[in-house]
């Protein structure tokens, strides 16, 4: 869902007086897609939904889930883990993501940057870019 669908609610319902009302217990998982999730909405999520997951797609609804996320199968793909505002959690196995700065290189933790993939990138995923195969070569 859209982090605004859950801001409308976090506005007529701020201290989750609402939410009591009804058994939330099934919902394992929230996946916010297609615009950034501010730190206020992620802590009022955790905060009426304890033991819900966030997987903040860092705000990009095509490359986000796919590239980065929390994989919620343990005995598959390991531990789950907390979403920090701002945070996508882990890459997914067969991406290098990386943050770097503005001359290209490595940026420290908890360093701003631009989120990049090193080459390759895993089998099947693009085969160019649309109506732009040089820049993707």
């Amino acid at each position: 869902m859209a982090p605004t669908a859950i801001r409308v609610v976090k506005k007529d319902d701020y201290d989750g007086d609402y939410i009591k009302k009804y058994d939330t217990s099934t919902i394992n998982s929230f996946g916010l897609v297609g615009e950034r999730c501010d730190p206020d909405t992620i802590k009022w999520v955790n905060r009426h939904f304890p033991n819900v997951i966030i997987n903040d797609t860092w705000w990009q609804t095509e490359t986000g889930w796919p590239i980065c996320c929390n994989l919620l199968n343990e005995k598959v793909f390991g531990p789950v883990y907390p979403t920090l505002p701002g945070s996508v959690t882990k890459a997914i196995p067969g991406y290098d993501v990386q943050i770097l700065d503005d001359d290209h290189k490595l940026c420290a933790p908890g360093t701003l940057g631009k989120v990049v993939i090193k080459l390759p990138m895993p089998p099947s995923f693009m085969l160019t870019l649309w109506g732009n195969d040089e820049a993707f070569i």
